[in-house]
This record gives C-alpha cells, sequence and structure tokens, in this order.
C-alpha cells in the first residue's frame, strides 16, 4: 500500500519519504471471508498477512504451520489492513485468491517461512499459495526503479 511520511517541515522545507510498494500487482481476484477473533484480547492484523481457513467454522485467520484445525493450508492473502478487532467480534475481511503478489509485502506467522512444510499436504507454504487451485503468483514488487519513472 501507497503511503506518504513527511520527515522534515521547516515551514520553507519540507522532505517526505514516499512507499509506492503494492501488494497486489496484477489480474486479482478477491472473495469476502468472515474473521473472528476468538481471542481475549484486541488484535490488528497487517494488509498481505496469509490466512488460512478453519475447517469447522469456515471463517479464516492469519496461517500458521503448527495448527491442526485446517488454518495450517494458505488459502489467500488479506487484502486490507484489520485494526482493533475486539475480543470475540466478528468482521467480514477481503481475500486476495488469485493474481500476482508482491513477494515481499506478504506476511507470514512467526517462525514461519515460504519454505516452511506443512505437514498435512507435504509441500510448502510456498508451493500451496502458488500451485493447486489457488492461482497466486509471487512476483518481486519493485516499482519506479527506472530513472524515467520518477
Amino acid at each position: 500500500m501507497s503511503s506518504a511520511n513527511q520527515v522534515l517541515n521547516t515551514g520553507q522545507q519540507a522532505i517526505t519519504n514516499y512507499n509506492t510498494a503494492k501488494i497486489f500487482i496484477y489480474n486479482n481476484r478477491f472473495q469476502n471471508e468472515t474473521y473472528v477473533n476468538s481471542g481475549y484480547v484486541a488484535v490488528s492484523i497487517p494488509a498481505g498477512t496469509v490466512m488460512g481457513r478453519i475447517t469447522a467454522t469456515g471463517t479464516v485467520i492469519p496461517m500458521t504451520s503448527g495448527a491442526t484445525d485446517g488454518s495450517q493450508i494458505p488459502m489467500g492473502v488479506l487484502a486490507c489492513d484489520l485494526t482493533s478487532i475486539a475480543a470475540g467480534a466478528s468482521v467480514p475481511v477481503t481475500v486476495c485468491i488469485a493474481g500476482d503478489v508482491a513477494k515481499e509485502q506478504i506476511v507470514l506467522q512467526s517462525p514461519d517461512t515460504f519454505a516452511t512444510v506443512i505437514a498435512a499436504r507435504s509441500q510448502t507454504i510456498f508451493d500451496l499459495l502458488t500451485g493447486g487451485s489457488m492461482g497466486i503468483k509471487i512476483v518481486p514488487g519493485s516499482e519506479l526503479t527506472q530513472t524515467d519513472n520518477q
């Protein structure tokens, strides 16, 4: 997501750092899902987080390889930031299920990496995201790298 951070403003001079990085690059498909905060405290989840689906309820949560409720299998990438979701709250979320996604913008839960193997499928997280029926293509997300693109 694009952002601007003003680091200096003297009234006569301003310095602003711009970040034009995008999570979703091209030809993306999204679907609506439900997230339920089953914890005891409010949580925030950043856009780009890999999500998994709890088999018993059909709700989505951040994917972790050690889970055993079905959410250890990636099903998509969270499209927008979730901020301060109260304990027990149920909120609608949008998840990217296909298209080009910037690799450096994808968020995995610690200690997971793209090379982490999901035991239930004997495949890495990278393979599960990019293979099978998901249709996500993980690509470098560099933008505005040529001098004539300024």
